[in-house]
């Protein structure tokens, strides 16, 4: 088949997979978020354990779900090569984007009005670390989106914006007794 239809095609002369650091690092990033929220939210949920719960806390769960699963699958689609539907799916990016911002200020403002009966410190201080997260958050991911014609800065910045995201997650491992 040298020279011949097959090398026409394609066939055999795929580059090797070679993943980036953009991969690696929403693969360590997911691997905390689902850590955490699978043992503090998924598990109960599967076992009917979990306390009730407003219908915002599981949209929130659902939207920051997507989330992640679109933060993996995107530098996924790059390395292998499928730039156009990359960014193809970055008005759907946008509209989870959205969503994890109002269902994360939701959350923070509903923790804010529930420290009204308890003012002890420490609650004040998970609620503005709460909004905090969705603030910079927020302000990073407007920046990406300013920035998607730069794919250098673009990528950075989502990056960049799904960190203030990590903190609840990671400390729910830490709140599970092993």
């Amino acid at each position: 088949m040298e020279g011949g239809v097959g090398k026409r095609l394609g066939v055999g002369s795929r580059a090797p997979f070679r993943p980036s650091f953009f991969l690696w690092m929403t693969l360590l990033m997911n691997f905390f978020v689902f850590g955490g929220f699978g043992l503090s939210y998924f598990m109960p949920m599967a076992k009917g354990s979990f306390p009730p719960a407003p219908p915002v806390v599981h949209l929130h769960a659902a939207v920051h779900f997507l989330w992640m699963v679109m933060l993996t699958t995107q530098p996924l689609l790059v390395n292998v090569g499928k730039v156009s539907l990359h960014r193809s799916l970055g008005n759907l990016g946008i509209a989870v984007g959205t969503g994890v911002f109002f269902t994360g200020g939701l959350l923070a403002l509903l923790a804010a009005a529930s420290t009204r009966d308890n003012p002890l410190p420490p609650y004040y201080d998970l609620v503005y670390l709460g909004i905090m997260s969705v603030t910079g958050f927020g302000v990073l991911f407007a920046l990406s989106i300013a920035n998607v014609r730069r794919p250098e800065i673009h990528k950075r910045l989502v990056l960049l914006a799904t960190l203030p995201l990590l903190p609840p997650a990671v400390n729910r491992i830490y709140m599970i007794p092993f």
